[in-house]
């Protein structure tokens, strides 16, 4: 049974059994609908889904926007070219295909499904790969707020936090510290401040006109935890994360999820499309 990822991805979430960190075996047939393991479609090459399961969800509290991070396993599929030994060396056979785990992440409304997927980790070859699991990251609840003077919400800081991001290098330099620890762990690698003030310094300087915008927003002021999907625009002048600019204005996003501790940042987990962006910048 063939599938578009988008669509299992949306199905996966709409279970209101699935029960976050925990597996939901969806790839091996079921002796009584299946007769073969589900498979999918990305970007034109066809997997063999193994297992998914839904490490996080966030529910907006007003509305029904959710955002949630998902771990799916795959094997590249059998190749249906049977003119292939013509063609060049024999493929590997799919049982010697690498088991490949990576990271979806979705924003659902009702009428309207966003979702990114770490397709770099699909470029494998060789060994199996494993996605930083979410789910393991404690969340600090922020202490009882009754006798303490009026806080911004984390709605409020994080705006402002963008905006710093937007000021630029010297804005950072001075205010970034209002909004993060000392050490942030950013995708699992502990970063200094300072090194991760250099992963937003490092992309104006590739692309100096780049906006940040906030196009989705969920926080959760009791787990102290935020959901943002961003939309960034500007124009590259040199090189970024290894792709050459192409002159033109481009445009793609990123699904990110933080946990604060007493206010400011200390872990972020973020997928940034960018296959959107290379594709945007091909000559």
């Amino acid at each position: 049974m063939d599938s578009d990822v988008d669509s299992v991805l949306f199905n996966l979430l709409s279970r209101q059994s699935t029960v976050p960190g925990q597996s939901d075996v969806t790839g091996y047939p079921n002796e009584k609908t299946d007769s073969a393991p589900r498979t999918i479609w990305i970007d034109g090459t066809r997997y063999n889904l193994i297992s998914s399961v839904v490490d996080i969800v966030l529910q907006h509290t007003s509305t029904s926007l959710q955002a949630a991070r998902i771990l799916l396993v795959v094997r590249k599929a059998a190749s249906d070219d049977h003119n292939h030994a013509a063609k060049g060396p024999s493929p590997k056979r799919e049982e010697e295909q690498p088991a490949i785990e990576f990271a979806a992440h979705i924003f659902s409304h009702p009428q309207d499904v966003t979702t990114m997927m770490d397709t770099d980790a699909l470029h494998t070859d060789s060994h199996p790969t494993t996605a930083l699991r979410a789910s393991t990251i404690q969340s600090r609840p922020n202490p009882a707020r009754a006798h303490i003077p009026r806080q911004q919400t984390l709605t409020e800081k994080y705006h402002a936090y963008i905006a710093t991001i937007n000021a630029g290098p010297a804005a950072m330099a001075c205010r970034l510290t209002e909004f993060c620890h000392p050490i942030v762990t950013h995708n699992g690698q502990a970063l200094s401040l300072q090194r991760y003030q250099r992963l937003m310094e490092d992309t104006q300087a590739a692309i100096p006109d780049i906006t940040f915008q906030v196009a989705d927003l969920i926080v959760n002021e009791e787990k102290q935890q935020v959901a943002a999907r961003l939309e960034f625009r500007g124009t590259p002048v040199s090189i970024w994360a290894g792709v050459k600019p192409n002159g033109k204005e481009v445009k793609f996003s990123e699904m990110v999820f933080y946990w604060f501790d007493e206010g400011k940042i200390r872990n972020v987990v973020s997928l940034v499309d960018m296959g959107s962006y290379r594709k945007q910048m091909r000559p």
